[in-house]
């Protein structure tokens, strides 16, 4: 554990009674959400008022912690999002599979499925219909396809080509 998140303050999960970061807002052994009871609001003596020519200044905001990705925390919520929806998933899917016979659809029906998967996992609610917005990006969509391909052939001759002429 690294010395900035042993400098934390540290609570219990109400589910598992593991120890938590304060910060934390999922339990990172049972995947609970930590719901942190608000702080009553500091009174402050009353202050005569500013007269008109002064300048006040705004309100400071806490600084945002840039570059900080908490995984399991994204991990346990992107699940739950899944999870959720994972009966429409399946269908969009088994839809996306049943008109993939026809091959020149499969990159903007994966691009649709992608675009479903992504609002489930965001919070937002999906619908079947989703699955057709990827024709919208048909050319995005076989690009990604071309690009694949490349790969995957360079791969292949980097990897296997050595192996067969041995």
């Amino acid at each position: 554990m690294s010395e900035d998140r042993q400098d934390q303050g540290k609570r219990k999960c109400p589910n598992c009674g593991a120890e938590v970061l304060a910060t934390d807002d999922i339990c990172m052994n049972c995947g609970a959400e930590l719901v942190v009871s608000p702080s009553p609001e500091p009174v402050e003596p009353a202050t005569p008022a500013a007269p008109s020519y002064a300048v006040t200044q705004p309100p400071r905001e806490e600084p945002v912690e840039t570059g900080k990705i908490r995984v399991v925390q994204a991990l346990v919520l992107s699940w739950r999002g899944f999870i959720s929806h994972i009966a429409l998933l399946v269908l969009g899917a088994l839809v996306m599979s049943l008109m993939g016979v026809c091959v020149v659809l499969i990159p903007p029906l994966m691009a649709g499925l992608y675009a479903m998967s992504l609002s489930a996992v965001r919070g937002q609610e999906p619908e079947l219909g989703d699955i057709f917005g990827g024709f919208s990006y048909t050319v995005p969509a076989y690009a990604v396809v071309i690009v694949m391909a490349v790969i995957f052939l360079v791969i292949n001759l980097l990897l296997v080509a050595p192996l067969v002429a041995a």
